[in-house]
Order: structure tokens, then C-alpha cells, then sequence
């Protein structure tokens, strides 16, 4: 052991007798902490908070790190970054990794405490061996050169480190940077299987990005059944470009039977989130009937939302549509558009 966790581990043993020394059970501590995950696991709060201090007042690490972690969040109890990180020392000085990660996050951010990337850096190695988020943080500060020369290469080794012990956002990270070849050769084979990783974890960023990749054949045979599967993996989790790339391969037929209310289906669901491209296509589907009835005051709606979103194209083709409009139709269209917009 090195003189950090030797000092760790004497602590331990001295707690550990004095708490036999004052007639207080390790045994009685757990409890009050299982009692505690129980309480919050059934959102009883205020029971939750009592145990866990009082398992965390006689130095139960896991209880200190929970009041911590219920602090910083807010989620149960007051958000309070200086209780946090009051809770999180306590037990970052018994070794407990988490609270370790924890904190040195607070000193990275500067949140509770004044701002030192040093003290992040030592307490990121120190919980390291055991936990995959300070793994990442450690990579993070390299690769920003927060508190030590920028080194993507270190960046990369880090990001690896908690990517294989199974963290999804260093997964996404590595992907992104085997993507662009930052840092590293570009290696397409690399992104695509550590996007698949965090991608079955449920990252929507890195389900749409696989869904490009297969769709186009960047680095990867092209497999339009993959592109559509990531495609739909992300769009159900609320992607508007997934959402948009899915519609358009349902409005062409593209590896798939060609379904025109499937494409105006999802062009709906990105158009309502704001794609551009998506609301300029529904409008043209309203105007046209291909897939929706057709419907000129939807189809003046779609384009003016689109133009008002700089679509070129919308504005030209909205200025047709109005053409064809009642005074009344127009109305109607200028109010449902306002009302979209004060509702987006």
C-alpha cells in the first residue's frame, strides 16, 4: 500500500475501535444505513435523511456519501454544495472512492469549495482503481488541460480505462474522438464499436451517430436495417435528427417498404422539436397530400415555422401557398403558427 492508503486503512481500524469503545455496534450503523436506502427507495425523505446522519455522525462512509450526494443534487434533501462536500470529505478520508470522485468534482467545478484542479487531479487518483467516473475525470482534465499540460494521448488511455469497466459517457467520448481522429488516427472500426457499446446503454447521441455511419457506409460496410434500427432506437428516445433521418427513409423507401404516413409520422415528431428541414418536408406533404390529407392551412403552418427558422426554400414555397388561402384560412394559420411558437 502506498502511505495514502495505509493512512486510509489506520483510520479505519481507529473508528473502528472507538466506536467499540463507546458501546456503539458496527453492525447497529449498517442498519440505520440499509434503513435509510429503504426509507429514500420508497421516497420517504425526511426518514431516509435521519438515518443516513445518523449512521454518517458515527462515521459510516456510505451514509456520508449519500447525505453528500443528497445534498448536491437537491434530490431529497436541500440543495447545499457546502454540506455536500462537508459529507463527501468525511468519508473521501475513509478511502470511499465515490465520495473521493465526488469531491474532487466540487474543486474541479469550483462548487462548494474555491476552484483547484490540483486537489481534483489527487482526489480523481485516488479513487481511480475503483471508480470509472473518476477514470473519466481524470481524461476530461487532460483533455482540457485542466491543472496539468493538455495530453490527449493520456486523455485517451484514461477514457479507455473507465470505458471498459463499462462508463457510457467515456464510451460516447472515445467514439467521437476514433470519429474525428483527435488525438489519435482516425480509426471508423474503433468509433463504431465503442458508439455500439454506449449506443446499448441507451445514449441517443450515439444510437443517431450509428445510424449515420450505416446509413452512409462511412468506414463500415453500409447496412441501411442497421441504419434504420439505430435510426429508431434514438427517434423513440426523442432525437429530431434521428427522428428526420428515419422519416426520410420511409419517405424514399430506402432499405425500406416506402410508407408515406410512416415518414409523416416522424417528420411530425422532429418537426415539433423544432427541425427546420423536417417542418419545410411536412409542409410540402400537406400541401402535396402525400402521406397526411391534404390541407393548406397545416401546409402554410409548417412553411411559415420553417421559414421563420431561415429555410429559404419554406419562404419561397409559403408565399405560393398563401396564394391559394381565404382571408379566413390565413387567420387561421397565423394563429395556430403563433401558438407553436409560444408553446416551443
Amino acid at each position: 500500500m502506498n502511505p495514502e492508503e495505509t493512512f486510509h486503512r489506520m483510520m479505519q481500524m481507529l473508528m473502528f475501535t472507538l466506536l467499540l469503545f463507546f458501546g456503539i455496534s458496527p453492525l447497529a450503523l449498517a442498519g440505520d444505513f440499509e434503513d435509510g436506502v429503504t426509507a429514500y427507495d420508497h421516497r420517504d425523505y425526511t426518514t431516509a435523511m435521519q438515518k443516513f446522519r445518523q449512521a454518517a455522525e458515527q462515521g459510516h462512509a456510505e451514509a456520508q456519501y449519500w447525505l453528500g450526494w443528497m445534498h448536491n443534487t437537491g434530490n431529497g434533501a436541500p440543495q447545499d454544495d457546502q454540506e455536500a462536500v462537508r459529507w463527501w470529505k468525511q468519508a473521501a478520508e475513509q478511502g470511499h472512492a465515490s465520495s473521493q470522485t465526488g469531491l474532487g468534482a466540487m474543486y474541479a467545478r469550483g462548487q462548494g469549495v474555491l476552484q483547484d484542479f490540483n486537489e481534483a487531479m489527487r482526489l480523481f487518483l485516488l479513487a481511480a482503481e475503483a471508480d470509472d467516473w473518476a477514470q473519466y475525470n481524470i481524461g476530461r482534465m487532460h483533455a482540457n488541460g485542466n491543472g496539468v499540460t493538455q495530453d490527449l494521448k493520456k486523455a485517451v488511455h484514461w477514457y479507455t480505462k473507465a470505458a471498459e469497466a463499462g462508463h457510457a459517457t467515456a464510451q460516447y467520448t472515445l467514439g467521437v474522438i476514433y470519429d474525428n481522429g483527435k488525438g489519435v488516427p482516425q480509426d471508423l472500426k474503433k468509433a463504431v464499436h465503442w458508439y455500439t457499446k454506449t449506443a446499448e446503454q441507451g445514449n441517443v447521441k450515439a444510437q443517431y451517430n450509428l445510424g449515420v455511419i450505416y446509413h452512409k457506409g462511412d468506414g463500415v460496410t453500409q447496412d441501411l436495417k442497421k441504419a434504420v434500427h439505430w435510426y429508431t432506437k434514438a427517434a423513440e428516445q426523442g432525437d429530431a435528427k434521428a427522428q428526420f433521418g428515419l422519416g426520410w427513409m420511409y419517405d424514399t423507401g430506402e432499405d425500406v417498404l416506402q410508407d408515406l404516413k410512416k415518414a409523416a409520422l416522424w417528420y411530425t415528431k422532429a418537426a415539433e422539436r423544432g427541425h427546420m428541414t423536417a417542418q419545410y418536408t411536412l409542409g410540402m406533404m400537406y400541401n402535396n397530400g402525400n402521406g397526411v390529407p391534404k390541407d393548406y392551412v397545416l401546409s402554410h403552418m409548417w412553411l411559415s415555422l420553417a421559414a421563420a427558422g431561415g429555410s429559404k426554400p419554406a419562404i419561397e414555397f409559403r408565399d405560393k401557398v398563401i396564394s391559394v388561402l381565404t382571408p379566413e384560412q390565413i387567420a387561421e394559420s397565423n394563429r395556430l403558427t403563433h401558438e407553436w411558437q409560444a408553446t416551443h
